[in-house]
């Protein structure tokens, strides 16, 4: 009999430029999670990306993944902070704490007069209900037994909103010259945090968190067919490696943006 693995007691992390050699498989909140960040294979540039896997009790945690915008200064930087103020521990009575330390990051840039942004996805799991919260184009998917959206976050950026208002398709929307551009960040005075009402994640659905150089490689119906079924550790490899092929711009015809890739998948499947 195998044993049971130890859960996950302090925060995952990979930010400031980091690397992973390979995804990490961690036990998390009754279950798996795998986490994934690397720089994009393509350009020659420090990876902008951060994530966490963040523990605060034994049926408590945080999953977030922050991309640093590239066209401005300090990139790495910045989602490495913001993903940092969500790992700190949770204070005694802190109420909505991934939002509240969203904003409260995003205050202290400001009034440093911060040159440099990030985006922000992350979901808070509560027992057996989850709830999200995002900024920018960094995107949440939960996706069912079958493969089939069950919930899913729109991205803030002017191609985001013509997908979510059915004036684009999305797969004009992975090929328009405008899809790296994001109307919402951590680090602006403008910034505003969407939120969702708590749900249900059953045992059998699988979560998906990424920065857009997930979405903007692979549809989402594809990224939900790949994940729905098998080892959360091998499907983890099986998608980085159908990343870096497209990105190389190995299947002709298909979308192809060389970019910092960041995910966590997560699911109780197969938990004992």
């Amino acid at each position: 009999m195998s044993e049971t693995p130890t859960p996950l007691l302090s925060p995952f992390i990979c930010a400031g430029g980091a690397n992973l050699a390979e995804p990490a498989v961690l036990p998390f909140l009754g279950g798996t999670a795998v986490a994934w960040c690397c720089g994009s294979p393509t350009k020659h540039k420090v990876n902008a990306d951060a994530l966490g896997v963040i523990p605060w009790g034994s049926d408590l945690g945080v999953l977030a993944v922050s991309d640093g915008i590239g066209g401005l200064p300090h990139a790495p930087e910045a989602s490495a902070r913001v993903i940092g103020r969500l790992a700190q521990p949770l204070a005694a009575g802190e109420a909505e704490p991934v939002q509240s330390r969203i904003m409260d990051i995003n205050q202290t840039m400001c009034r440093e007069n911060y040159q440099g942004g990030a985006t922000i996805s992350a979901v808070l799991l509560e027992g057996l209900r989850c709830a999200s919260c995002h900024v920018g184009d960094s995107m949440l998917v939960v996706v069912d037994r079958r493969g089939r959206v069950k919930f899913q976050t729109d991205p803030h950026s002017p191609v985001g909103d013509a997908v979510a208002h059915g004036q684009l398709s999305e797969q004009a929307a992975m090929r328009h010259p405008l899809r790296h551009v994001v109307n919402n960040s951590v680090g602006s005075r403008a910034m505003w945090v969407e939120t969702h009402d708590p749900f249900a994640l059953d045992a059998s659905d699988t979560l998906v968190i990424a920065s857009d150089g997930l979405w903007d490689n692979l549809l989402v119906s594809e990224v939900a067919q790949r994940v729905v079924d098998g080892d959360l550790g091998e499907i983890g490899h099986s998608l980085a490696a159908a990343v870096d092929q497209r990105m190389a711009g190995a299947e002709p015809g298909m979308p192809s943006k060389p970019d910092d890739l960041s995910f966590i998948l997560f699911s109780r499947r197969g938990a004992r």
